[in-house]
């Protein structure tokens, strides 16, 4: 617990004074929410706003939140947010505390005022007392500037997105209004016979067994950096998530032992509707068989009628060769979100060098907080 005493100094050098949110004004931080982003589906809303606060920051016991925020001066309103996480991350053969940051919010007439500079100050100041060894997040195009400038920050990488079209036509209509176009919706009938052929059958699951510990402590051994996706989290992380839908395919060898998984969800935005391959693991030796799965995301990703499929670029050729065999292909300069931007700051100088290293990270979708 911190004491008002070590909340005061720890803001005297703050252009503004953060404090630790009393839930008894969840209220004003969904307006704040609903002000700041009036069209997005989940703050738009108060009572998905207050199912997805409780989820993302108090619904996982091995990940310590808090919330801080900053108010006006009449204290009748707040003015900035930033959530923080201290969750376990593994680095090589240990497993670190880490500090995630997400969902920093300044109120509009408010920006550019250091509301942001202070709440991210005063949240690694915080994480620090809590034992986290290192901060990451994954800043928006608006913040990522402010991270680029801070010394302490590093850009460890600027991730690439691969996008698979499967309508055309909506995607040129969406570029380019009043345009004549007849239906291009692409459809792969081979899809559904290749996967017949198959060397592991796939079947969509409702929740995770311990099978999924196993697979976690298997594959583990050759990721340097990544959040372990034991059975635990990844039931917090998708079965249990109030706002997003998920659906998890697992795939298994004919002798029946559990290979891998695949997490895919499908959402609107920017005027599209998105098919998005949110997380995916595969048994070591056994990363050919993520070309099967990634088939039966695309076969129900059609059935969903999306436009574009998503995807997370990987460090691992072997990887990237598994989406390429199923048509997707870095994503167009014309389109927007062509990079993911990850930036972190090291607080424990062991772990400098593995933290920073792009190519030690095991990052899908699932590890941002914006899918």
């Amino acid at each position: 617990m911190i004491s008002d005493k070590d909340e005061f100094s720890m803001n005297e050098k703050l252009s503004w004074k953060v404090e630790l949110h009393n839930r008894d004004d969840d209220e004003l931080l969904f307006s704040l929410q609903k002000l700041t982003y009036p069209n997005s589906g989940i703050y738009s809303n108060g009572e998905l706003s207050a199912k997805y606060l409780q989820w993302r920051y108090f619904g996982n016991s091995s990940i310590k939140s808090r919330i801080y925020v900053v108010k006006s001066e009449d204290r009748s309103k707040i003015i900035g947010m930033r959530p923080i996480s201290i969750l376990p991350i593994q680095v090589q053969d240990k497993v670190r505390k880490c500090l995630f940051l997400t969902a920093v919010i300044t109120h509009p007439e408010y920006r550019n005022q250091g509301v942001f500079t202070s709440l991210v100050t005063h949240s690694v100041n915080i994480a620090k007392k809590m034992g986290a060894d290192f901060a990451f997040t994954f800043p928006n195009e608006n913040s990522f500037p402010i991270y680029k400038k801070n010394s302490k920050w590093h850009v460890v990488a600027r991730i690439p997105v691969y996008i698979k079209i499967v309508n055309f036509s909506n995607i040129l209509l969406n570029r380019i209004p009043g345009l004549k176009i007849s239906s291009n919706r692409i459809n792969d009938t081979n899809d559904t016979t290749r996967l017949l052929d198959a060397p592991i059958q796939i079947q969509q699951i409702k929740n995770f067994t311990g099978e999924f510990d196993d697979l976690w402590s298997d594959v583990s051994k050759s990721i340097q950096v990544g959040i372990p996706r034991n059975s635990k989290y990844l039931e917090w992380r998708y079965l249990q998530n109030p706002v997003h839908h998920y659906e998890v395919f697992s795939a298994r060898n004919r002798s029946g032992r559990l290979q891998g998984y695949i997490i895919i969800s499908s959402q609107n935005r920017d005027g599209f509707h998105l098919g998005i391959i949110v997380d995916y693991l595969l048994r070591p030796g056994s990363e050919e068989n993520l070309q099967f799965l990634i088939k039966k995301a695309v076969i129900e990703f059609k059935k969903k009628n999306v436009d574009l499929i998503l995807s997370l670029k990987q460090r691992n050729s072997n990887i990237n060769r598994q989406f390429t065999k199923n048509g997707f292909i870095p994503i167009p300069a014309l389109m927007k979100s062509k990079r993911v931007n990850f930036v972190a700051s090291i607080f424990e100088p062991e772990c400098k060098g593995a933290v920073l290293d792009s190519g030690n990270w095991y990052l899908t979708w699932g590890d941002t907080d914006n899918v």
